[in-house]
């Protein structure tokens, strides 16, 4: 009943056809009225001629207000205005902040169609009930609506003095906070694979093999996917027969550095979560009468959980499987590949069989039924090209099934992760910033362009619409990831958070409310609170001073720059007398609106994402779990310029 057609009215139009297209939301006039006022404009000329078709079904009042609205729109007003007056740079703040409200709108309206056109039909190449291709064109009125947003004009510093400033930034010793006692060699020691800079929250310098005394772990590490997946006992049992190199590579951990216990610490992690779950992943434990005989994870060899104890004492963190050991260290570039029998990465994966291009692009799998970790064992000498060039992109050490969407999962978490340099970088300029407008005003754009580039990856990923197999892949990894008894909370919080600094770092920052009595508040603290992050993480996130504070600091007081403009007598002057000015208010309030709004489309994403892979939970996440966050960020958001007109009145 809603779908474009082409029909034959007797009598009418000679008796032709005609192409009436079904209901669209581009049929109202609201947001053609919007793009025209705020000067979007449509960079695709047929997408532009699909438009003006659809304004003939609008009500001819309408199409003549549309008609008649000025061509000289008020974006132009503002570009004209910005070099001659300091005061139209608030005035572009607000520009800015219309286009975002724009902007948030046809993001939802994304979702939506996502969720009723999209995945009902399976096909990215879906078409709306006007007739269009829903994907493609909605993409198109986002990229034109971002490109509407007005450039900074602003005063930055030349860019040869950020690269002065970025080797002292990051050689930067963080303040003394409480903590419990630490030789400073070992500080030292995590600080330079740890240390906060470009890479963000990304380690560095980590090798691609474990030391010659832990190869044996390799060799258990490239049995997980098979060994688990056929027959559980058969890993234990291969476990048991390495008890004593167990307890010979456990002499050696004092004397390995930072680097070489990230990577042994990754493949024990590993090792320890297949041992102690394997049962739950074996296929013989499929019927309910089996899976009452499991009781819980099982205790582990007292060999293997002293090597682990060992080594997660060195690295003063938890013992359990975190987001270290599945994505921050267990991904590397492949410049140029290994040789030698003992390297755990094969020199040429074996290839994936024909998969979908958009799928291709977006994982770094090598293989359906290949895992990098024992490719080696089942090398083709004729690669295709295509493979080679994705050869040298990130590439997964360990992993649990060995299938590409195991790779493509924890792929969207390394390419998130990727971005944290940039998020990092924002926040410390923030950090630094006086109390000065201009300056928090700067780090705040950094941020929220830092933030939307963040959000960005999780779209590139989404591209592949929902299948059957995301569910069946979260289905296989839940007795990994979680302890026995875990539940669906604890699961989507796990991949809403990512066990990651990112969310808990904005969180701080922005100064957003505590969440009381929910799982994601309760999982966001416990990455510091359980040392689930590395320590000079920890000690980034417990240095850090949240800047909202000085923005309400500057708004009422003004800012240095405002009291110097003032009377000389700063101690007798009122509040009033040195208050912001009312355009740089506007852009103060314009830069931390727009990271909360940034910070709540990430949070989107990542709910998103649970969604995805718990569909049978996703009502309940976003009824009881996410409305929370949601509520929470959106309250973060401040009004400035109303508050200044009601203390006026």
């Amino acid at each position: 009943f809603v779908v474009s057609r082409d029909l034959v009215f007797e009598g009418e139009y000679d008796d032709k056809s005609v192409h009436l297209p079904g209901p669209s939301g581009a049929m109202s006039s609201l947001l053609p009225a919007l793009d025209a006022f705020l000067g979007v404009a449509n960079s695709n000329e047929t997408l532009k001629t699909l438009l003006e078709n659809f304004s003939d079904s609008m009500p001819a009042p309408h199409r003549d207000f549309l008609r008649r609205l000025p061509a000289q729109n008020v974006r132009q007003t503002v570009v004209r205005l910005r070099p001659h007056f300091a005061e139209a740079e608030g005035l572009a703040a607000q520009f800015d902040r219309c286009v975002d409200l724009v902007l948030d709108f046809r993001w939802r309206h994304l979702t939506m169609v996502r969720k009723y056109v999209v995945e009902p039909s399976g096909d990215n190449d879906a078409a709306g009930t006007g007739g269009t291709p829903a994907l493609e064109y909605l993409h198109e009125h986002i990229a034109d609506t971002e490109a509407a947003k007005l450039p900074d004009f602003r005063s930055v510093p030349a860019p040869t003095v950020e690269k002065k400033e970025r080797p002292e930034e990051e050689e930067e010793e963080p303040p003394e906070s409480q903590r419990p006692p630490l030789h400073q060699e070992k500080e030292d020691a995590l600080s330079e694979v740890w240390r906060l800079g470009e890479a963000g929250f990304l380690p560095r310098g980590l090798p691609r093999q474990a030391p010659p005394r832990f190869h044996f772990l390799e060799d258990l590490a490239r049995t997980i996917p098979f060994a688990c997946a056929a027959r559980g006992a058969a890993f234990r049992a291969a476990v048991h027969t390495r008890a004593s190199e167990f307890r010979d590579a456990k002499q050696v951990v004092s004397s390995l550095r930072v680097s070489e216990l990230e990577r042994v610490r990754v493949l024990l992690a590993f090792v320890a979560a297949a041992y102690a779950r394997c049962d739950a992943a074996s296929p013989e434990y499929t019927t309910a009468t089996e899976k009452s005989r499991i009781a819980g994870d099982a205790a582990l060899p007292d060999a293997l959980k002293t090597l682990l104890d060992a080594v997660s004492s060195r690295l003063d963190r938890s013992k359990r499987l975190t987001l270290s050991d599945l994505v921050l260290c267990n991904f590397f570039q492949k410049q140029s590949p290994f040789k030698g029998a003992r390297s755990p990465v094969a020199e040429d994966p074996l290839p994936p069989k024909k998969p979908p291009p958009s799928h291709q692009q977006r994982s770094h799998s090598t293989g359906s039924g290949g895992c990098p970790m024992f490719a080696h064992h089942h090398h083709k000498a004729d690669e295709p090209s295509s493979h080679k060039e994705t050869s040298k992109k990130n590439q997964m050490l360990c992993r649990f099934l060995a299938v590409p969407e195991e790779d493509a999962l924890w792929s969207l978490f390394y390419n998130v992760e990727q971005k944290s340099g940039a998020i990092v970088a924002a926040i410390r300029k923030g950090s630094r910033a006086r109390l000065d407008c201009a300056e928090i005003v700067d780090a705040l754009r950094d941020l929220r362009t830092a933030l939307q580039a963040a959000a960005l990856s999780h779209d590139t990923d989404f591209e592949r619409h929902p299948s059957r197999g995301d569910k069946v892949t979260m289905r296989r990894l839940r007795p990994f990831l979680l302890p026995a008894g875990s539940s669906n909370t604890d699961l989507a919080s796990l991949l809403y958070t990512g066990d990651s600094l990112i969310l808990p770092t904005l969180w701080k920052f922005l100064g957003i409310g505590k969440t009381k009595q929910t799982h994601l508040q309760r999982a966001r603290d416990a990455v510091a609170t359980q040392r689930a992050a590395p320590r000079p993480h920890r000690r980034f996130l417990e240095d850090l001073r949240p800047i909202r504070p000085a923005v309400l600091h500057v708004c009422h007081f003004g800012d240095s720059n405002t009291a110097a403009d003032g009377d000389s007598t700063a101690e007798s002057s009122s509040p009033t007398t040195s208050r912001l000015p009312v355009h740089n208010l506007a852009r103060l309030e314009g830069a931390y609106n727009g990271c909360v709004d940034e910070l709540l489309r990430f949070c989107s994403r990542r709910s998103q994402l649970v969604c995805r892979y718990l569909p049978n939970f996703a009502s309940d996440f976003r009824d009881h779990e996410f409305e929370h966050d949601r509520k929470a960020i959106q309250a973060a958001r401040l009004n400035l310029l109303l508050d200044r007109r009601l203390h006026r009145r």
